[in-house]
């Protein structure tokens, strides 16, 4: 039951958010039936999508980091340091978190009944305990203010509970309703609703045809495939996340953005302050910071560059080419951090920039959708090296109509539209006439998705193994 599956859409979101809103009005302000009633969607929406076992093993997990949480702010309240028994909770709870993620990541290699597959979501849940039992520690979340209620709806918040946005307890403690957030939810919900179903959809059909036989594909249909796949990732991604930036609004929930325009970037530094945001966020402040940041000196700050990445690589999954993948931007993010981030940021002449980030990032997307070295190195052959196509897909096989129209609308409003509506129209959001005909335009790819995924065109996220 994805965000862009007609049981969603037409079912799920209709009736909690018609009780949700039906309660509000009649409750007092501690709103405790309203809440009750979104958690219960939670957990409903997760036993939908996964299995009644996983929820029981994710609701254990929880229970097991609030019980930590709780000696911990014992222990953190009766001392005046950070140092002795609370330094030793707060390390044993990351390191069994750490533990159970690592033990899932590779259940598939071991001898273990089918229960123990991968929970969905327990990458993004894991981090957002960490981060609660952290922020606890660090006394920037009240414990004593925050119920076992209150912390579950944390974890099993429907609309980021999948693929994110990853939050921390404070960003989303407070929520209010009002018709302005339910209108600007919808709209935003509408447009990220477009963006999976009639963008990254679409291409994904160009993508995965091409990878059934990435050994024999040319240099052409290689060329299409990752060009395909750079712009079906961010559409697929971005569109979840403002489908559930979309539904936090209309619940009354403000979740933080997760993108901003990456494929604009002018380094592969300014591509991570724009790509996966909550990510990257959650890795500079509950992993760089405390590791040393850059205040410890040159070699310090490029060793704690190497480790981020390659835990960021390991999150994604237990397969070499995650690992490679992070390796992959750790390498340009050191380089650049050595000399050539002052060279790029002297060149005055911006689009060759622009050139060398988008081909980086593209190229690491070559590791990321490869999931072998051994097609790893054949994609990379036909890249670089002209092949002949032996494969059964050719361009003009593969670019229908629709696959073009998609390829270009991804293209433009991944680049050029953005650019060019942030340099002449930056206050648009304030203008009437521009939020009115987002609206109505929002409703019409609203119905244009549902006719398209009535005829057979849903697939998942690519992002929800994660």
């Amino acid at each position: 039951m994805d965000f862009n599956s007609l049981l969603f859409l037409m079912v799920f979101l209709p009736l909690l958010l018609g009780l949700y809103w039906f309660i509000h009005k009649f409750e007092n302000e501690s709103r405790t039936l309203s809440r009750a009633l979104l958690l219960l969607g939670g957990v409903a929406f997760y036993v939908f999508n996964s299995s009644l076992f996983h929820c029981a093993l994710i609701i254990g997990v929880s229970l097991f980091h609030y019980l930590m949480c709780f000696f911990l702010s014992k222990v953190r309240n009766s001392q005046e340091t950070r140092g002795g028994l609370s330094k030793f909770l707060l390390i044993f709870d990351i390191t069994v978190s750490a533990l159970l993620l690592l033990f899932f990541k590779y259940s598939n290699y071991l001898p273990l009944p089918r229960q123990f597959a991968f929970p969905l979501a327990l990458s993004f849940i894991t981090f957002q305990s960490i981060s609660f039992t952290v922020d606890v520690y660090r006394n920037t979340v009240k414990y004593g203010t925050v119920s076992l209620f209150s912390y579950l709806l944390y974890i099993f918040l429907f609309m980021k509970l999948i693929e994110g946005p990853i939050t921390t307890f404070n960003q989303i403690k407070d929520n209010s309703l009002s018709f302005d957030k339910l209108f600007n939810g919808i709209v935003r919900f509408c447009f990220g609703l477009a963006k999976k179903v009639l963008i990254a959809d679409v291409l994904a059909t160009v993508v995965t045809s091409s990878l059934s036989e990435v050994q024999y594909i040319g240099t052409s249909v290689s060329w299409l495939c990752i060009v395909c796949y750079t712009i079906e990732l961010f559409f697929d991604f971005s569109g979840y996340c403002d489908m559930a930036i979309g539904l936090g609004l209309m619940f009354g929930y403000e979740l933080p953005e997760n993108f901003n325009n990456p494929y604009l970037s002018t380094s592969i530094r300014d591509f991570w302050r724009r790509w996966h945001i909550s990510l990257s966020s959650w890795f500079k402040n509950y992993v760089y910071i405390p590791l040393g940041g850059n205040r410890k000196g040159q070699a310090r700050t490029l060793l704690n560059l190497f480790i981020i990445f390659v835990l960021t690589g390991l999150w994604h999954g237990p397969t070499i080419n995650f690992l490679f993948w992070g390796l992959f931007f750790g390498f340009f993010m050191i380089v650049e951090r050595l000399f050539l981030g002052k060279l790029l940021d002297n060149n005055k002449f911006k689009p060759i920039n622009w050139v060398y980030s988008i081909f980086v990032v593209m190229m690491g997307w070559v590791l990321f959708i490869c999931p072998s070295i051994t097609d790893i190195g054949y994609f990379f052959r036909n890249l670089f090296s002209i092949q002949d196509n032996i494969s059964s897909y050719s361009v003009l096989g593969l670019m229908s109509l629709k696959v073009t129209i998609a390829l270009t609308i991804g293209v433009l409003f991944s680049t050029v539209v953005p650019l060019l509506l942030n340099r002449f129209w930056p206050n648009r959001n304030k203008n009437s006439i521009w939020v009115y005909s987002k609206a109505f335009i929002g409703l019409a790819l609203l119905i244009v998705c549902v006719v398209a995924i009535t005829n057979g065109s849903y697939s998942p996220s690519l992002y929800g193994g994660f």
